[in-house]
């Protein structure tokens, strides 16, 4: 259930656990690849774990690939105001 999966990811953000957040947050993207949580949650997890620029990277493509979607889109504009 990607529901789960992504409470956990946030679980492991808020204990600073970054590459755990990481791989559940990847393992949630897998079933549910178009949920705006997975997405911002795993953005979160590669900032922390491997830095902005892979952080944005992700982002990028992200926002290439998948339909414009206006939530997706303030979530872009302030990650990369931030």
């Amino acid at each position: 259930i990607p529901s789960a999966r992504l409470a956990l990811t946030e679980i492991y953000l808020f204990q600073n656990k970054g590459a755990e957040a990481l791989k559940m947050c990847e393992s949630a993207l897998k079933i549910a690849p178009n949920s705006l949580v997975g997405i911002q949650l795993y953005s979160e997890a590669l900032l922390r774990v491997k830095g902005k620029e892979d952080a944005k990277r992700y982002l990028d493509d992200t926002m290439k690939s998948k339909h414009k979607d206006s939530t997706l889109s303030q979530y872009y504009a302030q990650f990369l105001y931030d």
